[in-house]
């Protein structure tokens, strides 16, 4: 169980950087390799983000995230293979090995789990990235998330395909033009 632990938590750190920082480090996924984990390297993708920062206090938030990402995984593995990684707020999904016409039958269906989640009392917002290749191009799939994730809490309209989870208590309009320019900045890496 250490050693499940530990590969866990390079692996957590390895794709957290990846996908959040754009920043891969070689010595890390070569020690990852040597414990299996090299399937998922050139191969086409979509991330899942889901942010679970929200969710009330008053419930066992280990016991709600353990019995999420369980759930995650199985709707998941039947379109494709699953990596999965989280973060102190956010919980990702990359499903690889999948079928592109799939595409949208998963997007639908991670909607529903979430929503679902959400009427159960779960304070959930989920992005779903488009396909990208190659590990490469983690942090475009993050940003995509993130996007998605912003244009429906801000109600905005999302002309890459609308996310239908939206937290209720938040009410704020925002002009299209300046945050599609904002998140192509970002997308560059052009800070």
């Amino acid at each position: 169980e250490l050693l499940q632990n530990s590969y866990t938590e390079l692996k957590n750190r390895y794709f957290l950087a990846l996908t959040e920082e754009n920043k891969c480090d070689e010595g890390l996924w070569e020690a990852l390799k040597k414990h299996g984990q090299n399937e998922f390297e050139d191969e086409s993708f979509m991330m899942i983000k889901i942010d679970t920062d929200q969710i009330s206090p008053e419930l066992d938030y280990m016991s709600e995230i353990g019995k999420l990402n369980q759930e995650m995984e199985t709707l998941l593995s039947d379109y494709g293979k699953v990596l999965d990684f989280l973060s102190d707020e956010s919980m990702f999904f990359v499903l690889y090995n999948l079928c592109t016409e799939q595409y949208q039958d998963v997007k639908e269906t991670v909607y529903a789990l979430v929503s679902g989640k959400q009427k159960e009392g779960l304070d959930l917002a989920v992005g779903i990235s488009e396909i990208h290749q190659g590990q490469g191009e983690m942090f475009q799939a993050r940003n995509d998330c993130v996007r998605q994730i912003f244009m429906a809490e801000a109600n905005i309209a999302d002309t890459s395909g609308e996310n239908p989870v939206h937290r209720k208590e938040l009410n704020l309009t925002i002009p299209y033009t300046e945050i599609e320019n904002l998140f192509h900045a970002i997308s560059a890496n052009d800070r």
